[in-house]
């Protein structure tokens, strides 16, 4: 994982970033934002923990969701590299 600390000067990131200045924003190699804080948490690394487990697990989605096929696919995936 890779730490980047975005210059609060470049009005770009701060209009597209959707959390405040202590938010923390988390972003896959394929450039997709996989989660967000809008502020710090109390627990930082708790709430980082936490979040990565998810991820790494496949995420949820609704029961209605028609991606649900898929996403299974990908936590059955997540699970044999987490061996």
């Amino acid at each position: 994982m890779s730490v980047v600390a975005v210059p609060s000067a470049d009005s770009g990131w701060a209009e597209v970033r959707q959390v405040s200045d202590d938010g923390a924003v988390l972003v896959r190699p394929d450039r997709k934002v996989c989660w967000r804080a809008a502020t710090a948490p109390a627990d930082p690394a708790g709430t980082l923990r936490d979040a990565l487990a998810e991820i790494l697990g496949g995420g949820s989605a609704p029961a209605s969701d028609p991606a649900e096929p898929f996403l299974e696919r990908i936590r059955r995936a997540a699970a044999r590299l987490a061996r």
